[in-house]
């Protein structure tokens, strides 16, 4: 991982409300050093990207993705995607909200 990598996942982790002993257990722990990404899922990977900021709570659980605001923002950003895109932009919303859900139930 690069160092504007690290920095950019810190930040990330920090917009979720880690604190700075959490972030270090996850950049160290948690992430790993290397990992194939397969070229046909690039591109909703780069989308969840974009809007892993969108996600619903409920109180402090996640839920997933907040779908409506994933659509306005495609249409309002032009997006092109795919139906399979799509698909796949929706599991990375639900892995994600049982990753960060996990980490509450740790806290």
């Amino acid at each position: 991982m690069t160092p504007e990598d690290e920095a950019e996942l810190r930040a990330e982790y920090a917009a979720f409300g880690w604190d700075s002993a959490q972030i270090e257990k996850l950049i160290k722990e948690e992430t790993p050093d290397d990992f194939e990404v397969l070229e046909e899922n690039w591109p909703a990977l780069i989308w969840f990207n974009d809007v892993s900021d969108l996600m619903k709570l409920n109180g402090n659980a996640y839920l997933g993705l907040d779908i409506i605001a994933v659509k306005y923002d495609a249409e309002m950003s032009e997006r092109n995607y795919t139906a399979t895109d799509y698909t796949k932009l929706k599991q990375l919303g639900r892995f994600a909200a049982v990753e960060l859900n996990k980490q509450i139930i740790k806290k």
